[in-house]
């Protein structure tokens, strides 16, 4: 392990859907009916130990769960985000081991935030203590900061530079995420998004060979542009506290 933290940022939203699916047993009752069981009870203690022995593993002293508000502000510019998602069936005891989370764990929510997005601006607020998002979504690979995979301890926790994250940031407008439904430059894969890239030098560099590409496909910049905002997890900088307000990406210049 590179090193320990103070604070886990804790991604609430995958390890209770994580731990809900695990905990769901088909059951056959026989005569061809089959039904779905869960232990609601035995579930809420998965969670409870999953988060101690992670704390425990990483010597931190907080941990601080996130989980996503049921609105989410990039709807409003983009209204196809995630909407491949909303008629699929969840786990049965999600939204309990949720509750559970709020109440044991003291979980944050924000009106109109995903968790992703109040990880990132936890992370990039200026603080003396040092924070770690702990998650197993690339996405976060866009925030600078500590980022450690639970599914991959053997990385330990990982440091990622501010020209690192910019860069996974328009490589993520590039490429698209299907799980999130946007669907970045038609025609870039993630080689051939590395390739251009990696051609640019400066952050101002990269932004125009994001917006060349997505020209040679036929595509304005101003559809990059909202490819960006919706690739991009907040940091300190896109959001007001006081005011609950986003500031959606600006290019860089």
């Amino acid at each position: 392990m590179n090193h320990t933290t103070d604070i886990l940022l804790l991604d609430g939203d995958i390890v209770a859907y994580k731990i809900a699916c695990a905990c769901e047993e088909p059951v056959h009752w026989g005569n061809d009916l089959w039904t779905l069981h869960a232990d609601e009870r035995e579930a809420k203690k998965q969670v409870d130990v999953w988060i101690k022995d992670l704390q425990k593993e990483l010597q931190a002293s907080e941990v601080w769960v996130y989980l996503s508000d049921k609105q989410n502000f990039r709807a409003g510019f983009f209204p196809e985000y995630k909407a491949q998602r909303r008629d699929k069936r969840k786990p049965m005891v999600l939204n309990a081991l949720k509750e559970h989370m709020n109440k044991e764990w003291n979980a944050f929510t924000v009106f109109n935030m995903e968790a992703d997005d109040m990880l990132g601006v936890a992370s990039t607020q200026e603080r003396k203590e040092k924070a770690t998002i702990v998650s197993i979504d690339k996405d976060f690979k866009s925030i600078p900061g500590s980022l450690y995979n639970p599914d991959k301890p053997e990385e330990g926790i990982v440091d990622i530079t501010l020209d690192e994250a910019n860069q996974w940031h328009l490589y993520q407008t590039l490429v698209g995420d299907a799980s999130d439904n946007y669907k970045g430059c038609p025609g870039v894969g993630p080689k051939k998004a590395e390739q251009l890239l990696g051609k640019g030098e400066t952050y101002v560099d990269k932004w125009n060979i994001v917006c060349d590409a997505f020209d040679k496909a036929g595509l304005s910049s101003k559809h990059a542009l909202t490819q960006a905002r919706v690739a991009r997890i907040l940091r300190n900088e896109d959001y007001d506290g006081a005011t609950g307000t986003v500031q959606l990406w600006k290019p860089p210049k």
